[in-house]
């Protein structure tokens, strides 16, 4: 007989996508502290990160929004059309008022 206790715990897949390899390493670093998580991949750009999800189709990705080529925004909308269960998660920053 199966118990909760013996049932793994799901494990939320994470795609980054983000044009700072210091970014990604560090939001990797972070999410790999966690025993539910798990980061199936990385992209330095929005053609990259697409293709990536369309092979890993993750739970979720973190998207960064100033990206050259496509931005995040692009990005974001693109997936929402293309992978609609995929929950997307904007990081980002910007310097100035």
């Amino acid at each position: 007989m199966t118990t909760d206790q013996d049932r793994a715990a799901p494990v939320i897949t994470v795609v980054l996508i983000d044009d700072s390899a210091v970014t990604r390493l560090g939001v990797a670093a972070l999410l790999a502290a966690q025993s539910d998580i798990s980061v199936v991949g990385e992209a330095r750009d929005g053609i990259d990160g697409l293709n990536l999800v369309a092979a890993q189709k993750p739970d979720v990705v973190v998207v960064d929004l100033k990206m050259p080529g496509l931005s995040g925004v692009d990005v974001t909308r693109l997936m929402c059309e293309r992978h609609p269960s995929v929950r997307v998660l904007i990081l980002t920053s910007y310097e100035g008022e």
